[in-house]
C-alpha cells in the first residue's frame, strides 16, 4: 500500500488451481486488497515451465505498470526468477541416442553411478542436484557426452548477458534454527488447515501423484498416506525433512546470485522500506 504496489507471484506451485493448502498462498485476508498476480492460472494436470511462466509474469509487469503502480515479484522459484529477469538460454543440445543410452542405465540402477560420472565432468551441477534427481542428472551428463562442454558452462555463457528487468533482488536470511522452527510450525498448519483433504481432492480428480504438480513440498507423502502406504506421522516426517532439504537448495541457489540484497530475518517493515527507498526513492 505504502509504495503503490502489486505482487507478482514467483512460485512454481502456486500457479496452480486446488492447491492453496500445501503451496502456502496467501489468503484473501493476508492479501487485505492487494492484488497477487500468477496465482490459480493452471490446472494441476497442465503443462507448466519457466518460459511459460515468464510469458505471464511479463504480461502482469506491462499491466502493473500500464496503470501506473510498482510490480514486487515475490517467490522462491529460483529457476523462474532467473526466466524473468535474466532470460532462459538457449537450450543447449543433447543427443536422443545418449538420452536413451542414459535412461536405459537409470532404469538399470545406475543412477549413483551416474551422479558420480557427473561429478568428474561438471562438479558444479553435480554439487547443486541431489543424487537422486533422475530427470535433471541425466540431462545435464547428456548436455555434456553431446556437446564436449558442462552445462555450468552453458549457464554461466548465458549468466553474462544483460538483464531483461532493471530490478532490485532482496534476499531473506534467516538463521537455522528460527528457520528450522518455521518450518516445523509450518508444517504443523498445513496438517491441521486440512492438507490431508485437499490431496485426497486431487487424487479423486485423477491427478497423478507422480506428475510435476505433485512434487510440491508434502503433497507427495501425503498421497502416499491417502493411498494407505504410509502412516499419517509419517508423512509429516517426511514433509519437514523435504522443507528443511528444500530451504537449504534455496539458500545456496539466492546466495549465488550476486545482485542479490541480504535482508536479515525476522524482519519488520521498516527494514524492507529502507530497502526500497533506496530502490524506488520516496513513496
Amino acid at each position: 500500500r505504502r509504495w503503490d504496489a502489486e505482487i507478482v507471484g514467483c512460485d512454481a506451485s502456486q500457479v496452480h488451481r486446488g492447491m492453496d493448502i500445501g503451496t502456502g498462498k496467501a489468503t484473501a485476508a493476508e492479501l487485505g486488497g492487494i492484488k497477487h498476480h500468477l496465482l490459480d492460472v493452471i490446472e494441476p494436470g497442465e503443462h507448466f515451465d519457466a518460459m511459460t511462466y515468464a510469458g505471464l509474469a511479463d504480461a502482469a509487469i506491462a499491466e502493473i505498470h500500464g496503470r501506473g503502480k510498482r510490480a514486487i515479484v515475490c517467490g522462491g522459484t529460483g529457476l523462474y526468477l532467473r526466466a524473468l529477469v535474466q532470460g532462459l538460454s538457449k537450450a543447449p543440445p543433447s543427443d536422443p541416442e545418449i538420452q536413451a543410452t542414459l535412461r536405459a542405465r537409470i532404469d538399470n540402477g545406475e543412477l549413483p553411478a551416474l551422479h558420480a560420472e557427473l561429478i568428474q565432468v561438471d562438479a558444479q551441477s553435480a554439487a547443486r542436484l541431489p543424487p537422486t534427481d533422475t530427470q535433471r542428472i541425466e540431462r545435464a551428463l547428456g548436455v555434456f557426452l553431446t556437446t564436449g562442454r558442462s552445462l555450468t558452462d552453458w549457464h554461466a555463457e548465458h549468466a553474462a548477458a544483460p538483464p531483461r528487468y532493471p530490478a532490485t533482488t532482496l534476499r531473506l536470511d534467516c538463521p537455522r534454527d528460527v528457520l528450522g522452527a518455521r518450518i516445523q510450525a509450518r508444517v504443523d498448519v498445513m496438517f491441521a488447515g486440512g492438507l490431508v483433504d485437499e490431496v485426497r481432492g486431487l487424487l479423486e480428480r485423477g491427478i497423478d501423484p507422480k506428475h510435476k504438480s505433485m512434487a510440491a513440498l508434502g503433497y507427495r507423502p501425503v498421497a502416499r498416506h491417502v493411498l494407505g502406504e504410509i502412516s499419517l506421522n509419517q508423512a509429516k516426517a517426511e514433509t519437514i525433512l523435504r522443507s528443511r532439504q528444500y530451504a537449504k537448495r534455496q539458500m545456496t541457489w539466492f546466495k549465488r546470485l550476486p545482485y542479490a540484497v541480504s535482508v536479515q530475518m525476522p524482519t519488520a517493515a521498516a527494514d524492507l522500506d529502507a530497502v526500497l527507498k533506496n530502490t524506488w526513492g520516496q513513496p
